[in-house]
């Protein structure tokens, strides 16, 4: 498997809940990472149908967030992340992952950018965070976190 090649996932296999490793995402450096870096896939637009033109939102996650306001600790169980992580949302990116038509047999559509394991870039089995803690507690944080960030004013404004 040539270089390119590896960094791309089968769009089939990836939805909200699957971790990515996404290769050198924007914003990565002066966040103690690693130019690629692990994502968790918080949804995917539009709802139920990859296409083409589909896209996907991600957070990236980091065992020491900028802002820990703008973080929730993760329920690593069961994934290949390692230590104390948290799902950072100040670090979300969205349009970032193509999403496009296949040259792969048995594959409708590809993510480029990512693979679903840091060292298997043939691995073709996703990892899942706990869906529990999926939807109890980073989906709330995520939607507190956005809410509170719209309705932020900005410093030195006047009331």
């Amino acid at each position: 498997m040539n270089g390119f090649a590896a960094w791309k996932a089968n769009a089939a296999l990836v939805g909200p809940g699957v971790l990515l490793w996404v290769r050198n995402p924007r914003e990565s450096t002066g966040r103690r990472t690693t130019g690629s870096h692990w994502f968790v896939v918080v949804d995917v637009a539009p709802a139920g149908k990859i296409d083409s033109g589909s896209i996907l939102h991600i957070v990236g996650i980091s065992s020491h967030p900028r802002d820990m306001n703008a973080s929730v600790l993760m329920d690593t169980s069961g994934t290949p992340l390692k230590g104390t992580c948290y799902a950072c949302f100040d670090w979300e990116l969205e349009n970032y992952l193509s999403i496009i038509e296949s040259s792969e047999d048995d594959w409708d559509y590809e993510i480029r950018g990512a693979q679903l394991d840091r060292w298997d870039a043939s691995c073709e089995a996703p990892s899942y965070v706990n869906p529990q803690w999926f939807a109890k507690s980073l989906l709330p944080a995520r939607r507190k976190y956005h809410e509170a960030t719209r309705t932020a004013k900005p410093r030195g404004s006047k009331t």
